[in-house]
Formats: C-alpha cells, sequence, structure tokens
C-alpha cells in the first residue's frame, strides 16, 4: 500500500509541476475544508456523482 501511495504522489507532483499539496487539490477540484477537529485527527468525505 505504502509504494501505492508512492507512486501515485510522484505521478501528481510530476503531472501538475509542483510538489505543493494546495496547488495539486486546485488543480484537481479537490475542496479543502479547515475545521476544529479537537481530539479527532482528521476524517474525509468522497461524495460520487450522481
Amino acid at each position: 500500500m505504502k509504494k501505492i501511495i508512492e507512486q501515485e504522489v510522484i505521478r501528481l507532483v510530476k503531472t501538475h509541476n509542483t510538489n505543493s499539496s494546495f496547488e495539486i487539490v486546485d488543480a484537481e477540484n479537490i475542496l479543502v475544508l479547515q475545521e476544529l477537529l479537537g481530539s479527532i485527527n482528521g476524517y474525509y468525505v468522497q461524495i460520487l456523482p450522481f
């Protein structure tokens, strides 16, 4: 699994010519929300198109 994630990161960096996560999520149309989570380390929600 670690190898797959590393390969995906390398692909994204090459595709977008940047290693800035904010530039990559912007180019990929990924919505990033910053919220106070308390003791929760993080979460994600996948929204599927209709």
